[in-house]
């Protein structure tokens, strides 16, 4: 992955503070920061939007899979998804770190690995 250009990734989205837009800041950094990184638990390579649910759920430091995210919370993985999905929508950074994992490749599948 190339370095992330962190501010331009940033300038299309809204906040309602600067502590708020450091999160997502420190949210990018922890993406670019966790290339290559394997879930704990299965060994499968993380997209960037498994790093972002994983923060969310505060495994911030050992980031998991969605597939065994779900599964350690009783859910399939698409039930889960959308959980997570509505919670990002409702938290800025989490919603504009989950959109830019996306639009950077990272987008979470739920077809089989």
């Amino acid at each position: 992955m190339q370095p992330i250009d962190r501010a331009a990734l940033l300038a299309p989205h809204e906040f309602a503070s600067e502590i708020e837009r450091g999160r997502a800041l420190a949210i990018l950094d922890r993406i670019e920061r966790s290339v290559d990184a394997l879930c704990p638990l299965c060994a499968r390579a993380l997209v960037a939007q498994e790093i972002v649910e994983s923060i969310v759920l505060g495994f911030q430091d050992t980031p998991h899979c969605h597939r065994c995210l779900a599964e350690e919370h009783g859910s399939t993985a698409a039930e889960f998804l959308t959980r997570i999905e509505g919670y990002v929508a409702a938290i800025a950074c989490f919603r504009a770190t989950w959109s830019i994992a996306a639009a950077l490749g990272g987008r979470i599948s739920l077809d089989p690995p």
